[in-house]
């Protein structure tokens, strides 16, 4: 390898930690709308930061029966129809993959959120 090369991966690889370090992996949503039961629900965990692929998982409590979980793009979009009224409380984990098969800590993030369902 050149020595052009080898200088200019390096300046790619401190421009990377740079930018992982400024712009850190973190939610930006923090709470969730309550939803209505038998009405169709949806809202987004949104997140910001990381440049990897996003997967994002609830690894604790439990969502309102009914309702699912799933990855667009940078964010976790909750839908479904609830179908149970209740208090539900869960624990969400995201995790950035722009690091490989071996993600720092900084790459996974959790977060607690609510949901309450009242009927109509």
């Amino acid at each position: 390898m050149s020595l052009y090369r080898r200088v200019a991966a390096a300046a790619l690889l401190v421009f990377g930690l740079a930018c992982t370090e400024l712009d850190p992996f973190r939610f930006q949503t923090f709470e969730l709308a309550d939803g209505r039961l038998d009405q169709a629900y949806a809202d987004t965990i949104r997140t910001t930061g990381g440049h990897g692929y996003l997967s994002m998982r609830v690894i604790g409590g439990q969502l309102p029966p009914g309702v699912g979980l799933r990855v667009e793009g940078r964010d976790g979009v909750l839908h479904g129809l609830p179908v149970r009224t209740g208090d539900f409380q869960f624990t969400v984990e995201a995790r950035d993959s722009s690091h490989g098969e071996m993600p720092r800590p900084a790459d996974i993030i959790t977060q607690g959120f609510a949901i309450t369902v009242d009927s109509l």
